[in-house]
């Protein structure tokens, strides 16, 4: 699964008689994505600056660290930063750069060498 076309299912849109030639899938990812940075669900929250209303980066988020979320929901984030990564799937989550800076330092000790 290494092709901006690759997706992790197929999804169909019953009530919309919707057959998925990528148009629905996009639409559940973007779905999942607001869920994720919303209320509904704590396993993320707004970064320092957004609560502050200051700063860079207002609109991003990070890894709600006092969360009391399921393990499995931790899970399933990690699964889906995954498959965007190795997909080169490209959602619509704006995470805070701090973020990303530690998934590519972990990235990067699985590259060196003694």
């Amino acid at each position: 699964m290494n092709d901006p076309d690759s997706r992790a299912f197929v999804i169909n849109f019953k009530a919309e008689n919707s057959r998925d030639g990528g148009g629905p899938y996009r639409e559940a990812m973007v779905n999942i994505c607001n869920e994720l940075q919303s209320s509904s669900l704590s396993i993320l929250a707004p970064i320092p600056n957004n609560k502050g209303n200051h700063g860079d980066n207002r609109e991003c988020w990070m890894i709600n660290s006092g969360s009391e979320s399921d393990p499995e929901l931790f899970k399933f984030f990690g699964m889906f930063i995954g498959f965007a990564i190795r997909a080169s799937q490209s959602f619509p989550l704006d995470l805070a750069p701090i973020f990303w800076k530690s998934i590519n330092k972990e990235i990067g000790k699985g590259f060196q060498t003694d």
